[in-house]
């Protein structure tokens, strides 16, 4: 599968739906599309530019796991949350978050390729090793609305220079 143009009558895209479509090197999904299951681009190793939907609230678990040519990607200002593995093994340099995302969850970005992130005014959680494993990351800002921070969010980015934390904060996990 090289190349799959979805009709603006989608609403809905399933678990896994184009997981391993290892050919896709592009993909634009309709504004009609609201609700996106998990692992929906997992595993599609050439995919290197992809246009999310204005309306998804979530970008689900595994979403772009394994994305090894995909560097950037903007998400849509409707994402509440990123969840577990979202960005898992994927090439992601760049990544826009908008102010309403609340919640990055387990291993989000683990072992991507991230290098800097300002994280959005709003954000309350950040997950379980977050960010581990983020060897390109050098700066990350923390706005201070992040309440709860998970054990071993930064474990292993080992180019880390610069965080700044947030002042609500009351406890800094190993």
């Amino acid at each position: 599968l090289t190349k799959l143009t979805l009709p603006n009558q989608v609403k809905s895209i399933g678990d896994g739906a184009f997981n391993a479509c290892t050919s896709l090197p592009e993909m634009k999904l309709p504004n009609s599309v609201v609700n996106i299951g998990d692992g929906v681009f997992a595993n599609c190793i050439n995919l290197e530019s992809v246009t999310l939907p204005e309306k998804m609230t979530v970008l689900g678990g595994r979403f772009f796991e394994g994305c090894r040519k995909l560097t950037h990607v903007e998400i849509p200002k409707s994402v509440t949350k990123i969840g577990q593995y979202a960005f898992y093994n994927c090439a992601v340099k760049d990544v826009v978050i908008p102010d309403g995302v609340t919640s990055i969850d387990d291993y989000a970005f683990y072992d991507s390729g991230l290098q800097t992130i300002t994280l959005p005014e709003g954000l309350t959680t950040i997950g379980w090793r977050a960010f581990s494993n983020c060897t390109e990351l050098t700066t990350l800002v923390m706005p201070d609305t992040v309440q709860t921070l998970g054990e071993a969010a930064f474990y292993r980015c080992s180019n880390l220079q610069t965080i700044k934390l947030s002042s609500k904060l009351t406890k800094i996990p190993r």
